[in-house]
C-alpha cells in the first residue's frame, strides 16, 4: 500500500480507511478540542520536565525525556489542529477500532 507522500497519515489509518469503509468523520469541532486536549498534555509534559530538571537534576544527571524541540513541534502540530488545520488528513472516524490516526 502506497501513501502520499505529503500525507500526514501513515500506513495504519490507510488501512483503518479499507478496513472500515465508513467515511462519515466526527465534526471539525470534535477534532479541534483533541487538538486543545493534546496541547495541554504536551505542555504539561513540558512543565513537568523543567521542574524536575530543576528541582532534582540540577544538571547533574542526564534526563530520560524528550528533547525540547521535540516538545514545541508536538504543542504547534496540536496548536494546528486545535484551529481545524490539516482536517483532511483525518481519514477514518475519531473512535475506529482502535486504528491510528494522523499523528500529532
Amino acid at each position: 500500500m502506497e501513501i502520499p507522500a505529503d500525507a500526514l497519515f501513515g500506513i495504519h489509518a490507510s488501512r483503518a480507511r479499507e478496513n472500515f469503509p465508513d467515511t462519515s468523520l466526527f465534526p471539525i469541532e470534535w477534532y479541534k478540542a483533541i487538538g486543545l486536549v493534546k496541547k495541554a498534555c504536551f505542555l504539561t509534559y513540558q512543565a513537568y520536565k523543567n521542574a524536575v530538571n530543576e528541582k532534582f537534576l540540577q544538571g547533574e544527571y542526564t534526563s530520560q525525556f524528550m528533547d525540547d524541540k521535540v516538545i514545541s513541534g508536538l504543542i504547534a502540530a496540536a496548536d494546528e489542529i486545535a484551529l481545524g488545520t490539516h482536517f483532511e488528513y483525518f481519514i477514518v472516524p475519531g473512535i475506529s477500532g482502535g486504528a491510528e490516526r494522523a499523528s500529532i
